[in-house]
């Protein structure tokens, strides 16, 4: 679990940058139509599926989803929380693994995009399973998330050199995420490399996965 340092530094980074989020949503938006593409087909298999975004940010991406279902959201940040209501998208505020959402009932997807990598490596496992629980079975699940070349750990880092922002992650290797998510049941769809990082060791990765 996060001190509560970590998980103020993480809130405090992601606040600060709410504003500037939502100025270059629009850029983002073909992006993300391509990147969601294999998650959105394997939901339409459902009917009227039940959406969870973790992570809801921007809402930009829990808007599109829309589209083909029922949304709902959980993030931290207040100002993302305060967004989701101008898109009529129920949203919880609190830290995943700390929040109760029992009372939510069960969803045919999940969304996290730049989500998993925010728990520490003993927490990863906890909230793939806590994500389970809250899935039907055969339910999709969708992850990106920067993956590294080099295992390192838990990080504190600038979110960018000419910044006061700092931010906690994780930094893990693509053969850890995968042994970690297999172990926890769920069988891959789809593993496209998706963006090169800002340097060699950073690459980000986008995946679609079954609940088994």
């Amino acid at each position: 679990m996060y001190t509560e340092e970590e998980l103020n530094t993480n809130k405090r980074c992601y606040e600060m940058s709410a504003s500037k989020y939502q100025e270059n949503s629009s850029l983002y938006e073909k992006n993300d139509r391509a990147v969601l593409g294999n998650f959105m087909y394997e939901l339409t298999k459902f009917k009227n599926p039940r959406i969870l975004v973790l992570g809801i940010g921007d809402c930009r991406v829990a808007n599109k989803l829309k589209e083909i279902g029922e949304v709902y959201g959980i993030d931290f940040c207040s100002k993302f929380v305060e967004l989701s209501k101008k898109y009529d998208i129920p949203c919880i505020e609190g830290e995943f693994l700390s929040t109760n959402i029992d009372g939510i009932g069960k969803f045919h997807g999940i969304l996290c995009a730049s989500f998993l990598h925010l728990f520490k490596e003993y927490d990863v496992k906890k909230a793939l399973n806590k994500i389970r629980s809250v899935m039907y079975d055969g339910g999709i699940l969708f992850v990106g998330q920067p993956l590294f070349k080099n295992d390192i750990g838990w990080i504190k880092e600038k979110k960018k050199s000419n910044s006061n922002q700092y931010r906690y992650h994780l930094v893990h290797n693509l053969d850890w995420w995968t042994d970690i998510i297999t172990e926890c049941k769920f069988l891959n769809i789809s593993l496209v490399k998706t963006l090169d990082g800002t340097d060699d060791n950073k690459i980000w990765w986008d995946s679609v996965w079954k609940k088994i």
